[in-house]
């Protein structure tokens, strides 16, 4: 649910700002054979949550658990991908450039 707020500048003038409202449930899920536990569908679409994405589990206690979602850079395992090719692949060495820089 988007939600405008407004703040007040000195001069009495609105400022709007917007935030996002998150509904907070409680909610309860099981925790299959295999280890897996599943977010309800309510949960992955108010938090924009996709297969794939990449969560870090923290112990709070022995009752709690944390999960945030992380996010990677846009290049990661592109090395991987490309070590894993099947025709060979190296790394050109770069060229130097020994010129001055122009003279302004």
């Amino acid at each position: 649910m988007d939600t405008t707020v407004f703040a007040f500048d000195l001069d009495g003038s609105a400022l709007p700002i917007d935030f996002t409202v998150y509904d907070y449930l409680t909610m309860t899920t099981v925790l299959s054979q295999k280890g897996q536990l599943v977010l309800p569908a309510s949960i992955r679409e108010q938090l924009n949550l996709v297969p794939g994405d990449d969560f870090e589990v923290t112990i709070e206690d022995e009752d709690t658990l944390s999960l945030r979602r992380v996010t990677h850079p846009a290049n990661r395992g592109l090395v991987d991908l490309l070590v894993g090719c099947p025709a060979s692949f190296t790394v050109p060495a770069r060229e130097r450039d020994d010129s001055r820089p122009l003279s302004l």
